[in-house]
């Protein structure tokens, strides 16, 4: 093992150690305090929402408005008892029933399509959770208070996250838990995308010119290989050369993990756009926004998205959830190509340039200069169709990257096409 493939796979394995650390201090799964949070949420929305109506109406509430008020009460109280008695299949249907509870309040207020919309998308849930309470029997009283439709649809994509655990017998995990399948997730969302450039130059940026400068590049070229067979197997060499180096070590602590999880959440459900694979433009990007004018990012499981600003546009049309392992799958696709990218990249420059330093210098300087002037394209009300900034998968998949999937691909494909083929054209001119 050469040393720069030896220090790169160190350096993946601190960073990842860094990052296991600083999770495992951020992670509130030990004591469960955000689910006990949200059972409060519903048993005192429930109980408050009672209160303030019947002091509204004087006490002039039928006995179904109030039942349903009590009803959502209750259903908060049982959370909690599921969670003191680590029942997370019974905590999950209860939470999932809660939730469209919740959205159903809101859509009366709303008007009567908004209530007609929610019954479609949640009926199938509601009847094979409520134990035999019929939808239409639950009822809220309308008393004109509107403004809250972006919490709408956030409650309708929470309960069909909890409806999705109680399918799948899987306890409520927090963004900041990891195991053998979240690591990869998380790896994929947080990490790799601020140290893959760097690795994939540190592994390809002298792939030519280090033969050039040991004299073998004349005899390579004058034996079997033609000019473009020689660029063609450097790339493709280059690129299972990267992942290699970029996947093995991911690999190595996710099988650790899994030693003891049995690799329980593969079918763990993530927010994924629903416009990947048949459109180019994405819902608009405000996780950043978020943090910085609101302080925090609304979750739903592992996903981090944009509760607040132009929320509706997000979270009704667009976000939908997918198992965890598909989600896996399609972003590595995505990063092979991004991988590709960048390898042939590196071997356009090593192919012009002679000089191993100055290769790695230049090399730097225009993907730190890509990089940087791409990253406001990944935010706000941008079209992000930079090829320097498809190094997140993972965010590109749930839609906040101002990118679908099919536009990453489409965007990767061309640019690497493009430097191949100038690639071919000046190396087949060289004079070596």
């Amino acid at each position: 093992m050469c040393a720069k493939t030896f220090f790169v796979i160190i350096l993946i394995l601190l960073l990842s150690f860094l990052m296991i650390v600083d999770y495992n201090n951020k992670s509130t799964s030990d004591d469960n305090s955000r689910l006990y949070i949200k059972a409060k949420v519903i048993e005192n929305r429930g109980k408050t929402e009672l209160g303030f109506y019947i002091s509204v109406n004087e006490g002039r509430l039928n006995d179904n408005i109030i039942n349903s008020y009590k009803f959502m009460e209750q259903i908060g109280i049982d959370m909690q008892v599921a969670l003191k008695d680590n029942n997370y299949k019974e905590y999950n249907r209860l939470s999932s029933l809660g939730k469209i509870l919740t959205a159903k309040q809101i859509a009366i207020n709303e008007n009567k399509l908004r209530e007609m919309s929610l019954k479609k998308q949640v009926l199938t849930i509601w009847n094979e959770l409520s134990e035999g309470v019929h939808y239409d029997d639950i009822y809220f009283h309308n008393i004109g208070r509107k403004g809250q439709v972006h919490f709408f649809y956030m409650f309708i994509a929470e309960a069909k996250h909890d409806y999705e655990l109680y399918l799948k017998d899987l306890a409520p995990i927090d963004p900041y838990y990891l195991d053998s399948m979240t690591f990869i997730y998380t790896y994929m969302k947080d990490l790799l995308p601020f140290i893959s450039m760097i690795i994939i130059i540190i592994l390809s940026f002298d792939s030519i010119n280090s033969e050039w400068t040991g004299g073998n590049q004349k005899m390579i070229l004058t034996s079997i290989y033609s000019r473009h067979k020689y660029i063609l197997s450097k790339v493709v060499v280059g690129i299972m050369y990267s992942l290699s180096v970029i996947l093995v070590p991911v690999m190595i602590i996710s099988i650790g993990y899994g030693i003891f999880d049995g690799f329980n959440n593969y079918n763990y459900p993530v927010l994924y756009s629903k416009e990947n694979f048949n459109a180019l433009k994405t819902i608009h990007n405000y996780v950043e926004f978020d943090m910085s004018n609101v302080g925090f990012n609304l979750t739903l499981g592992l996903s981090i998205y944009s509760g607040f600003p132009k929320a509706e546009l997000g979270m009704s049309n667009s976000l939908t959830l997918m198992p965890l392992f598909k989600i896996l799958l399609i972003g590595m696709f995505i990063l092979i190509l991004y991988v590709a990218f960048y390898v042939i990249l590196c071997t356009l420059v090593s192919s012009i340039q002679k000089n191993k330093i100055i290769s790695f210098v230049f090399l730097m300087v225009i993907s730190i200069s890509g990089t940087f002037l791409s990253l406001p394209l990944t935010q706000d009300e941008h079209i992000n169709v930079s090829p320097f900034s498809m190094n997140n998968p993972i965010r590109i998949l749930n839609g906040t990257y101002n990118t679908t999937a099919m536009s990453s691909i489409l965007i990767l494909l061309g640019a690497s096409l493009l430097l191949l083929m100038l690639n071919l054209y000046y190396f087949k001119r060289k004079d070596l």
